[in-house]
């Protein structure tokens, strides 16, 4: 009788360090997977930001001989400080476009 007691708490104690193993390899596999989705969101992020143009921004608000002109306000704009965003509309709320 304690024999096939015996046997039968070694075949639990196999079966659990089994599911232990599995466990935290499966989780060791989608952390894994996880950091690779990570790392290509950010590689997508960091190349949409860097493909910003403002120019085409202004090409709805400006006539064709004024675009050159507003985009060296955004940059000078740009130059003393301000955000992308609030420089654009910055150069868009002037008074000397009117």
């Amino acid at each position: 009788m304690k024999k096939k007691t015996g046997i039968s708490i070694f075949a639990m104690a196999v079966f659990g360090s089994c599911l232990v193993a599995t466990y935290y390899y499966n989780r060791k596999k989608i952390q894994f997977r996880i950091d690779k989705v990570n790392i290509a969101l950010d590689d997508y992020v960091s190349k949409k930001e860097n493909s910003y143009n403002p120019q085409s921004g202004f090409v709805e608000f400006f006539d064709k001989n004024h675009l050159r002109e507003a985009y060296n306000r955004y940059e000078e704009y740009l130059d003393l400080g301000l955000k992308k965003d609030d420089a654009f509309k910055s150069v868009i709320e002037d008074k000397r476009n009117k």
